[in-house]
């Protein structure tokens, strides 16, 4: 009876583990014995099978002419993707047809790059570019498309690009790319890179919070914009957040260079307030250099912005303060309705230098610890706010070419922008001549 009873339970064992597909979970790994470099060949994979479905796992640890390729005539649907892994460097081209794998791995522990020219991409969970201590990766887009998460449930997934020591760059001229949070250099040791000259980057939709993070929880990130549209639906955070390990902070450090294109900060047609654009946050130190291009915000522009902590019993507010800088020599902010520009405020640090271009907010709010230069730029505020600004003179916070006392300041209200306050400055008395304005008078005061 016994003997029975174990044979039964044996038949039922097998038949369950070659009946569930989790149970014959297999990793294939890239070989092109095959010889054509093509993904749908099977004789490309160990033990000569393409992986596909939910168990199986593709390791790609071949380079250039050995590269694994995908065209217009391969569906690849696997598991989880490893371009590059621990060691064993990996190449991945897509031209065409569609690429669905669960989690994707471009250089983890290794070297890896994946090159998008045409075709969809729909990772349904992350996607890791630069990944574990040591992992290089690269992610190369002029075309196609790439989504991360499920686009029928709107439920996005993050970017990591140069995550937890490894170090990740993103260039992207073309196509466009889909993701939830998008994290430009994640945690401690993390680098990552990211370089737009044209194509669409959006992170989120309407209704939720999805961010953009040059820098985040400890790492260093850069972001280089020439071209191309980026929609950020929740925070563009430049310099976000700190990691704390055995009692040691370490800040983010976030640079963005913007020299043209186009980003886009929230959604008009929403009512959440997780739309702004922050340079250096909750103790993360955040650069934004401006040279060209246009930011549109439906939020506020914060230089210096502090994380504040609230504990109810007994109520405690700590301050997490960070670190701003804002550099203008030419292009656009735009913040709508009557968000501020809030420089240095919360125990932050915040300094704005307009040497060019256009500022234009609703309010500016200037706090203990911030200041702002006017050379060649305008800044414009949105009603009467000519008592700000001559409080912000006198207190010297805001000052004309960095206070020279030969400079003087040009404001008004409702004269060259109908129902604005409008503020520039000019080198020394002598260059008013050349500034015409009709028989319109503008208020000019000298820097004392």
């Amino acid at each position: 009876m016994y003997r029975t009873l174990i044979l039964l339970t044996c038949f039922v064992f097998v038949v369950c583990l070659v009946g569930n597909p989790l149970a014959r979970a297999a990793t294939r790994t890239w070989d092109n014995e095959g010889g054509d470099n093509r993904w749908d060949t099977a004789a490309n994979w160990s033990n000569d099978r393409i992986p596909g479905g939910s168990a199986d796992h593709a390791r790609i640890v071949l380079t250039d002419a050995d590269e694994c390729l995908i065209d217009s005539l391969v569906s690849a649907e696997p598991a989880n993707v490893f371009v590059g892994y621990q060691g064993a460097a990996g190449d991945l081209r897509m031209t065409g047809g569609s690429f669905t794998p669960n989690n994707t791995h471009i250089g983890r522990d290794s070297v890896g790059r994946f090159i998008l020219s045409d075709g969809v991409m729909n990772s349904t969970n992350l996607m890791h570019v630069g990944d574990d201590p040591g992992g290089v990766g690269t992610f190369t887009m002029s075309g196609g498309t790439a989504n991360l998460g499920d686009n029928a449930d709107i439920d996005w997934k993050t970017l990591y690009i140069g995550r937890d020591g490894a170090t990740g760059t993103v260039t992207i001229s073309g196509g466009e790319l889909h993701a939830g949070t998008v994290n430009v250099g994640n945690a401690l040791g993390g680098v990552g890179t990211l370089v737009i000259s044209g194509g669409t980057v959006s992170t989120g939709d309407i209704g939720n919070t999805n961010a953009l993070n040059v820098a985040n929880s400890g790492a260093t990130g850069t972001a280089t914009i020439s071209g191309g549209v980026i929609n950020v639906s929740g925070f563009l955070n430049v310099g976000n957040g700190r990691n704390v390990t055995d009692d040691l902070v370490t800040a983010s450090n976030g640079l963005l260079e913007m020299l043209g294109g186009t980003i886009n900060i929230g959604f008009a047609d929403t009512g959440l307030d997780w739309r702004d654009l922050r340079i250096g946050h909750n103790e993360g130190t955040g650069v934004v250099n401006m040279s060209g291009g246009t930011i549109n915000i439906n939020g506020g522009i914060i230089v210096g912005s502090t994380n504040i902590q609230t504990i109810e019993d007994p109520f405690e507010e700590i301050l997490y303060p960070g670190t701003g800088s804002l550099t203008m020599t030419g292009g656009l902010i735009s913040a709508a309705d009557a968000n501020a520009l809030e420089i240095g405020t919360n125990e932050s640090t915040g300094w704005v230098d307009l040497l060019g271009g256009t500022i234009m907010v609703g309010d500016l709010v200037i706090g203990a610890d911030g200041g702002m230069n006017i050379t060649e730029g305008t800044l414009v505020l949105k009603g009467d706010d000519m008592r700000t600004i001559l409080d912000y003179i006198d207190a010297g916070q805001l000052t004309a070419y960095g206070g020279w006392s030969g400079a003087e300041w040009q404001y008004d209200y409702n004269v060259r922008n109908a129902g604005q306050t409008t503020v520039t400055a000019i080198p020394e008395p002598a260059t008013v001549a050349l500034l015409t304005f009709g028989a319109l008078v503008l208020l000019r005061r000298r820097k004392r």
